[in-house]
């Protein structure tokens, strides 16, 4: 495994964090994916032969049920989670927000999405979410279910 990445003037934890869709198929905007699909489970070992130190990714990633195999998988190759967080941009039905929508179950669906990444984030060692779009559109609804912590 290569010595990890460091930024030794940076405040806080000097490692670095990737998130686990950076070594997608990625796609063409005149085609599908440009590269073989790897599972997500099997990124991890990538992640961490490049240097990184922090893992990140969305239950759309990595659901409940793979929890306890990603913190397996991170701790034999040297990994922590960074960061894990409900996915609330990749599926249609939040495109006028989850927790900010107007539509009742909209939001009661955000939130149901948001108790199971809870749920999975404490399977990983990790009790952060974040609100990413969220944050953009209301921040009236601030710091739910959850207290932001990165790489502790």
């Amino acid at each position: 495994m290569k010595e990890k990445c460091v930024l030794p003037n940076k405040p806080g934890y000097a490692g670095i964090g990737a998130g686990v869709w950076n070594i997608g198929p990625g796609t063409d905007p005149f085609g599908g994916p440009t590269r073989p699909s790897i599972p997500f489970l099997d990124r991890l070992p990538i992640l961490a032969e490049a240097g990184i130190t922090f893992y990140e990714a969305h239950d759309s990633e990595i659901p409940f049920s793979q929890a306890e195999e990603a913190k397996a998988r991170a701790e034999a190759c040297g990994l922590k989670c960074g960061m894990y967080t409900p996915s609330f941009f990749a599926d249609p039905i939040f495109k006028d927000g989850a927790m900010t929508s107007n539509d009742p179950a909209i939001r009661k669906l955000a939130i149901e999405n948001a108790k199971r990444a809870v749920d999975a984030a404490l399977n990983v060692d990790r009790t952060i979410l974040r609100k990413l779009r969220e944050e953009r559109r209301n921040t009236a609804i601030g710091g739910y279910l959850g207290k932001c912590l990165y790489g502790s």
